[in-house]
């Protein structure tokens, strides 16, 4: 525990020189942190702790049970930043409130998935093109100029902010991009969402 809480400073320190906003994983219990107990707790994850609690309402989906299983999983959960951007750039969605359909949050669902893997990926093993497939069932793919990047469908790169935030379940990483999977896409084409 003492190591953990040492690298949790080490990484909250880190993280508050880079971004302005820190993790403050719930410690009370003595014990490590699920990735959804992480998300839940994360001041600067909660629009994604949103949007999983917004997908859950849709009877198929329960991704919160999914992040508080066994694992190991790797995370790349998108800041409170990064879903701006996205409803910033998504006609007719202007917050999680506008997936009001059991259709809509089985998309969102999609999106969320499209970020967790059943691999434990450090962010010191990332290899230039490396492709990882994600719960969704597409692939990510990982490039290293200037720091780790995540390519997804749209082609478009996600920085990741913050690397290595170990839980309980898998590793956690902080992404500036909601990823978008190609399936939501054609999606959003062909149905007009």
């Amino acid at each position: 525990m003492k190591q953990f809480f040492g690298s949790f400073l080490a990484i909250s320190a880190l993280f508050l020189i880079s971004c302005s906003e820190d993790i403050d994983a719930p410690l009370t219990s003595g014990q490590v942190p699920s990735l959804f107990e992480t998300a839940e707790e994360a001041e600067i994850l909660t629009s994604f702790y949103a949007a999983i609690s917004k997908a859950d309402e849709s009877p198929s989906v329960n991704l919160s049970e999914v992040l508080q299983n066994n694992g190991p999983f790797t995370l790349f959960a998108p800041t409170n930043d990064a879903f701006d951007s996205l409803f910033d750039s998504w006609d007719g969605y202007e917050s999680l409130d506008d997936f009001d359909t059991d259709a809509e949050r089985e998309l969102l669902s999609l999106v969320l998935l499209y970020h967790l893997t059943e691999q434990l990926i450090v962010a010191a093993s990332i290899q230039e093109g490396q492709t990882l497939t994600t719960l969704q069932g597409e692939d990510l793919v990982f490039t290293l100029g200037g720091g780790v990047k995540v390519i997804d469908a749209t082609a478009s790169e996600a920085r990741v902010l913050t690397s290595d935030i170990n839980t309980s379940n898998g590793i956690l990483h902080l992404l500036d991009k909601v990823l978008l999977p190609q399936e939501v896409q054609n999606l959003f084409l062909n149905e007009g969402l």
